[in-house]
């Protein structure tokens, strides 16, 4: 994908801390908005260290202060996948620091492409490493990356499956329209996020493309084929709209019209027909 002055910027800003980390690793990746081309003036530089383990907290400091980092902050816990992360500011501006063991790594792409999870955070992974600008490749990552391809079609299913799912069911849409009546928005919020994410999990499934993270909304729709018209600007309105009622038909109305693009292959006609008329009496 091509980028933008500020990503490519930031590109080879990482290049030159890799040759000046001095510490072992058997891969580096950037990942985040820089890989993908969609950082701005804004964008930190997320930078993924592959090694055979994982290093402490002391080592993961001296490393920062070699790279010129200041205000070090260790993420509390690992992620999901097993990464750890260091946060801190540099000559080159806000950098992320990750070390993630290789080998987990390439189990994990694999356990991806095999469709052993529906867990957003870990199938964002594959999208993450598909998308990184790779400055340093062993040959065994270059295997498990090049042979990541698209997401399975049972994947693709079982995620629409495990969505649609969590709208089948009557008395929760009833809930928003009642939330919306009693001004009560932060819980009418709460809901209406959970809608956007879910929605752009169909998306991609749809689309057969690995989840993205739940940012740079606009940008990641741009480069799918198959959408609701606008989908990027309504999904801004929905969550920006200035009472619960006007929210709940613009959301209603987003997830009528992507659910109707929903081939029968991917979802079962009655289950996905149920949920649009609950959208339907929603929006009114």
């Amino acid at each position: 994908m091509p980028r933008g002055a500020e990503a490519s910027r930031r590109l080879a800003a990482a290049e030159r801390l890799v040759a000046r980390a001095g510490t072992p690793f058997l891969s580096a990746a950037v990942v985040g908005s820089v890989s993908t081309g969609f950082a701005d003036g804004d964008s930190d530089i997320e930078l993924e260290l592959f090694v055979e383990e994982l290093p402490t907290e002391a080592e993961r400091e001296g490393l920062a202060a070699r790279l010129g980092g200041r205000g070090v902050v260790h993420y509390p816990a690992p992620l999901k996948d097993g990464s750890v992360w260091t946060v801190c500011d540099s000559p080159e501006g806000w950098l992320e620091l990750g070390w993630q063991v290789e080998e987990k790594a390439i189990a994990a792409l694999g356990e991806l492409r095999r469709g052993a999870t529906l867990d957003h955070e870990l199938l964002v992974l594959a999208s993450a490493y598909g998308q990184a600008a790779w400055l340093r490749r062993s040959e065994a990552m270059g295997q498990a990356i090049d042979g990541l391809g698209a997401p399975p079609e049972a994947l693709r299913a079982a995620i629409v499956a495990e969505v649609l799912r969590q709208w089948d069911n009557e008395l929760a849409w009833k809930v928003r329209g009642v939330l919306a009546r009693r001004g009560d928005r932060l819980p009418l919020a709460q809901r209406h996020v959970a809608d956007a994410q879910r929605m752009l999990r169909l998306l991609f499934a749809l689309n057969g493309r690995w989840e993205g993270d739940y940012k740079w909304i606009r940008e990641q729709s741009e480069g799918l084929p198959i959408k609701p018209s606008d989908f990027a600007g309504r999904l801004d309105l929905a969550l920006g709209a200035p009472d619960g009622g006007s929210a709940n038909a613009e959301l209603a109305g987003l997830l009528d019209e992507l659910l109707s693009l929903l081939p029968a292959a991917l979802a079962a006609p009655d289950l996905v027909a149920r949920i649009r008329g609950y959208c339907g009496a929603l929006a009114g």
